[in-house]
């Protein structure tokens, strides 16, 4: 769409213009946002990464999760979402406060994400100490918004494995 623009003005005092025209091209729409995730093993001080951890019953594992507007437009009614693996987790740190944990579900409602606008939240849950040997606990979020639809993108599932059960000894 393009538009041009003349500004006219009269006065008693002066002589009637014009300005010059005016006109430009607006750019369209374009609503995007990158999803993020991260995990770390926070009992042994482990990175955050992209890749698959070892974990022991009993540890935290720590879950980073950055939705960035990476569109032309400010994103309005974001809903991000996260089944959790285990139930119990807890928020460490966020943005704001728009997320709330309730049993397994990370549920976070962000009413604005300006441009090039990041929204982050951290996460911790423990690998039961009942745990079986060898569990695999895979974790991935999704995220919406009013302009880009349900689902736009959801992240990869990231692994948490607990280890192989050692005998006992006594």
């Amino acid at each position: 769409d393009t538009f041009s623009n003349t500004f006219t003005h009269d006065s008693d005092q002066t002589d009637s213009g014009e300005s010059n025209e005016v006109s430009g091209t607006m750019a369209d729409c374009a609503p995007s946002y990158t999803l993020t995730k991260q995990q770390s093993d926070f009992t042994d001080a482990g990175s955050f990464t992209t890749a698959d951890i070892d974990v022991e019953n009993g540890e935290v594992i720590r879950y980073k999760i950055v939705v960035t507007n990476t569109g032309n437009e400010p994103l309005v009614n974001l809903e991000l979402s996260d089944d959790l693996p285990i139930a119990g987790g807890s928020i460490v740190s966020q943005t704001g406060t728009a997320c709330s944990i309730v049993s397994d579900d990370l549920d976070c409602t962000i009413p604005s994400l300006g441009l090039s606008g990041a929204y982050e939240v951290v996460i911790a849950v423990t690998v039961p100490q009942a745990a079986a040997c060898e569990t695999t606990y895979t974790n991935s979020a999704s995220v919406s918004s009013e302009q880009t639809g349900v689902l736009g993108t959801t992240t990869d599932g990231i692994d948490a494995n607990t280890e192989p059960c050692l005998p006992h000894v006594t």
